[in-house]
């Protein structure tokens, strides 16, 4: 069972801490308000706001972030596909409601090209031309496919080919036997729209998650007595300055060998430089932490250590 120490003034002092007082180099208001939320009894019913603005804040910037992320894939994923299913039932209408004519081919070119297993894949765009049933005047069309033999168009300029179009609207038109767009476009797009939905479920699952723990720390969390065995910086992305995490042992337990982590966001320069003195010095802090994980056999488990939420 773990210990459930209450930080007092002779505590502090009887800890080894190279710096008198709890909270020291904070505000005298700052840490008096941290030494009642710690003295309260479990669980805490009555915690001040300013207690829960300062625990929150530091992850803003990050809950922030994510969702801009999963925002730019969501809008990306719509954009794919409200593109792509006009065309998708445009093809669908062509195939019950067409007309047909014989229409000839204006130019052949090709606009990529691709190195594959066994030679290259050519990607040729067809114009076509033809006159729709009534009219005197010529529609322009063009046709997109992908042929993997080398120099191997399936028509070349002046062909004779047979048209589809649509007599409400002879803007959509496809060489029989062909479609306006390859589905693999639809495919692409949907395929974005599932990864994006899963970022921002597992995105909101995540904030929630996280912050339901917060809350239930800030209520029931036991106070213990801790001291920092490493600060580094974590990397996210190619920004190595995006996050500091620390390490902490408990002082007060020596049967609990497990591993207590803290993250700060806010302001990394500055809170690496504190958290590198703070561990420099020796000076244990008191923190919060859920002693259910360790009773799950957990090694690595989370801490919030109050008085870094006003660094």
């Amino acid at each position: 069972m773990d210990a459930e120490p209450k930080p007092s003034v002779d505590d502090a002092s009887q800890s080894g801490q190279s710096e008198a007082g709890f909270g020291a180099g904070l505000l005298a208001e700052q840490s008096e308000m941290l030494g009642k939320f710690l003295l309260a009894p479990v669980p805490r019913v009555e915690i001040a706001p300013e207690i829960r603005r300062a625990a929150g804040k530091g992850r803003v910037g990050m809950t922030i972030m994510l969702l801009l992320v999963g925002m730019f894939y969501l809008l990306m994923s719509w954009l794919i596909i409200s593109n792509e299913i006009p065309r998708m039932s445009n093809d669908w209408k062509l195939d019950r409601e067409h007309r047909e004519v014989t229409g000839v081919i204006t130019g052949v070119n090709v606009t990529r090209q691709t190195q594959r297993r066994g030679g290259v894949s050519y990607r040729y765009e067809y114009a076509f031309e033809f006159i729709p049933d009534g009219s005197t005047g010529t529609m322009p069309g063009r046709y997109h496919e992908t042929d993997s033999r080398e120099n191997a168009a399936r028509w070349h300029a002046g062909d004779k080919v047979q048209i589809w179009y649509l007599p409400d609207n002879t803007a959509v038109a496809r060489i029989k036997g062909t479609h306006l767009e390859d589905p693999i476009g639809l495919a692409v797009g949907i395929i974005l729209l599932v990864f994006s939905c899963a970022l921002c479920g597992g995105f909101c699952w995540s904030v929630i998650r996280s912050r339901k723990n917060l809350e239930w720390l800030l209520a029931n969390g036991p106070v213990g007595e801790f001291r920092m065995t490493s600060a580094e910086w974590v990397s996210v992305g190619k920004s190595r300055k995006a996050r500091v995490r620390v390490e902490c042992e408990r002082v007060d337990d020596k049967m609990d060998d497990g591993c207590y982590r803290g993250v700060l966001f806010k302001q990394p320069e500055k809170k690496m430089k504190l958290a590198q003195s703070l561990k420099d010095s020796g000076r244990t802090v008191f923190g919060l932490y859920d002693p259910r994980e360790r009773e799950r056999g957990k090694k690595r488990r989370r801490l919030e250590i109050p008085e870094t939420w006003f660094w």
